[in-house]
């Protein structure tokens, strides 16, 4: 395991448990203790930990580095609402369908207008709010523990509450999809939720802008090989979705127009 991609690991362990001891990280990763040692000098150098005697704490700076909402919703924002126009296509009227938490979902929620007759399950207060707007959309919001930074609902009586729906269709987002097509996700927090939402599902989209194609997070939460498509913009590598396809995910792949420069 190369070193960046083993401290990674270790930030996700820190966000999961707030503290490790150097043992059983060495156990964990099958390194030697001096490596982890090295590991966590170079973290705590970057202010991700702080050291303590045999192990490290997670810093305040690093138990925050999760990216807001707010910031992820002007980023690669073109490539979002590509997908997601994509994505309406998929929506038929009548149906009961899910919105995961994230920026492309809600790029998703935004582009459904006041002409659908729809049932929408969500668990981000953001979507439930915007959904909530139009009359011909009855909204079910899954209440859970709120998670401040992505707006998103999660825990026992969120996954609870899943459990009890049958799905037409869902939407997910994700932290990152490996090269060996594994979803995942920057936190363990919503591992089990998203497993919930993908076996009440009689069918799920994944939405991923071009970052997450081949970006390896801390959370695996589940293979493409238990979704029914991928949706991503074309700046994704060729190679990996060529994998995916192999895998008999049906990948969808959308085109996002250039911004034309001044005077055309």
């Amino acid at each position: 395991m190369l070193k960046e991609s083993r401290q990674q690991q270790i930030l996700g362990l820190l966000r999961s448990t707030g503290a490790v001891e150097v043992s059983e990280v060495s156990r964990m990763f099958g390194v030697a203790e001096v490596t982890v040692r090295r590991d966590l000098e170079d973290l705590a150098a970057r202010e991700q930990v702080i050291r303590t005697h045999g192990g490290a704490v997670l810093s305040e700076k690093a138990a925050s580095s999760e990216t807001p909402l707010a910031i992820r919703l002007s980023e690669r924002q073109r490539e979002k609402e590509a997908i997601a126009r994509h994505a309406l296509g998929m929506i038929q009227d009548g149906q009961k369908i899910y919105l995961d938490s994230g920026s492309t979902t809600f790029c998703l929620a935004r582009l459904l207008d006041n002409s659908r007759r729809l049932v929408a399950v969500t668990n981000a207060i953001n979507i439930a709010a915007e959904l909530n707007r139009r009359t011909g959309v009855a909204v079910i919001s899954v209440g859970g523990d709120l998670r401040k930074r992505t707006h998103s609902c999660v825990g026992y009586f969120a996954e609870e509450m899943v459990h009890q729906l049958k799905l037409d269709v869902a939407f997910l987002g994700v932290g990152g999809i490996t090269p060996s097509g594994q979803l995942c996700e920057v936190s363990t927090l919503e591992v089990a939720m998203k497993r919930a939402v993908i076996e009440a599902s009689k069918h799920t989209v994944v939405l991923a802008d071009h970052t997450k194609i081949g970006a390896e997070e801390f959370a695996q939460t589940a293979s493409l090989k238990e979704v029914d498509c991928l949706i991503t913009d074309s700046g994704a590598p060729a190679e990996l979705l060529a994998g995916y396809r192999k895998m008999g995910v049906d990948v969808h792949v959308v085109e996002v127009q250039a911004i034309p420069c001044a005077g055309q």
